[in-house]
């Protein structure tokens, strides 16, 4: 395995900046999300890793070794695509084989190879069928079987999992993960979604207009995001301007939209504008505690059943609108009268050179 450094990586498209000078550091063994919006500039970098696109500066490492020019072939990296790119004329065998032939492994090693392979993605008995007659799950895991057979350096997944639909793609991380972690392989992946990005990452890195604004471990970047960006893109999340009217014990009490009075821990002068974020499931329905220090009474405007949670869209006064999400187990009607709280340390204070991102 290998470690992976991209130094001011940059790729322009004329006049467009696809990735602009984007540095991280990818240690040996780790998992790694590029997560972001479309266009971001996520699938650009990992190109220019895997040595399909050409950067207009800056360099690619992988294991200390500057491979920035190098082509693709000479990399020893793994590849999946969002389409698998399968071979529809070959079978199961010889599409993860296909690697290895071009390698010249001896035909006694890539049967061996192959069929420690299929294990590993669980398709032992799968050899001789085509792409056509696998589901999609199935030609997910001959693809995987495919990248790692030819035992590469570095994995690098773009969109892996999006073709497939909700329960399966559930299914499909628990896999990608024990199969990462079975083998200790360096991994990089791309996703616009950021609960796969969540759940599979030991860190994620959130991208935006090709720069890369927090990299950390997916518990850091949800609790303590850099940004509003951030903030709004990684989780559910209310983003709420407010004023500093005063402070007291390393409470700010502020006013927020419509004059709702609002208490956050943390730190800025009077009179200064803030932005804040508060998660969904961090707003609660029912009787507040002593220590809730934010209680407003508001109406439900919308009760949306989701399973396990309940999805609400509540009005308070003034007219703030606020989302929130609760157990299901008790369901408030559209137009009741709930009592919605929230502690000082439930709303995250976001730094103030980013209050207008």
């Amino acid at each position: 395995m290998a470690t992976v450094s991209l130094r001011g990586l940059t790729k322009r498209y004329g006049a467009a900046v696809a990735v602009a000078g984007v540095d991280l550091a990818i240690a040996e063994s780790e998992m790694v999300a590029l997560v972001g919006p479309s266009g971001c500039g996520k699938t650009t970098v990992l190109r220019m890793i895997a040595g399909l696109i050409e950067p207009d500066a800056g360099q690619v490492l992988i294991g200390g070794a500057d491979v920035t020019r190098a082509p693709a072939h000479k990399r020893n990296l793994g590849l999946v695509f969002q389409s698998y790119a399968l071979f529809p004329h070959l079978s199961v065998f010889e599409n993860v084989a296909f690697g290895l032939r071009r390698r010249r492994v001896p035909e006694a090693e890539i049967g061996r190879r192959v069929s420690q392979a299929l294990a590993l993605v669980r398709l032992e008995g799968f050899e001789g069928r085509f792409p056509r007659q696998l589901s999609g799950g199935q030609q997910q895991r001959v693809a995987l079987a495919r990248a790692v057979v030819t035992e590469p350096r570095v994995l690098l997944l773009d969109e892996p999992l999006s073709n497939l639909d909700a329960g399966l793609r559930d299914a499909m991380r628990v896999e990608l993960r024990r199969l990462q972690q079975s083998l200790g392989i360096t991994t990089i992946f791309v996703t616009h979604d950021q609960e796969e990005a969540l759940t599979l990452a030991d860190r994620v890195a959130v991208m935006r207009a090709g720069r890369i604004e927090q990299v950390g471990a997916p518990q850091e970047v949800y609790e303590r995001p850099a940004n509003a960006f951030v903030a709004g893109f990684v989780g559910r999340t209310n983003l709420l301007d407010a004023v500093v009217v005063g402070a007291a014990d390393a409470l700010l009490h502020l006013s927020g939209p419509g004059g709702v009075p609002l208490v956050v821990r943390g730190a800025a002068p009077p009179g200064a504008r803030v932005r804040l974020a508060l998660r969904h499931e961090k707003l609660r329905l029912g009787d507040a505690p002593p220590d809730a220090a934010n209680v407003h009474l508001a109406e439900v405007a919308l009760a949306a059943f989701a399973g396990a949670q309940c999805q609400y869209l509540l009005r308070l006064p003034g007219g703030l609108e606020l989302q929130a999400e609760a157990p299901s187990n008790a369901v408030f009607p559209r137009g009741a009268q709930v009592t919605a709280w929230w502690t000082a340390d439930d709303m995250i204070l976001l730094p103030a050179e980013t209050a207008d991102a």
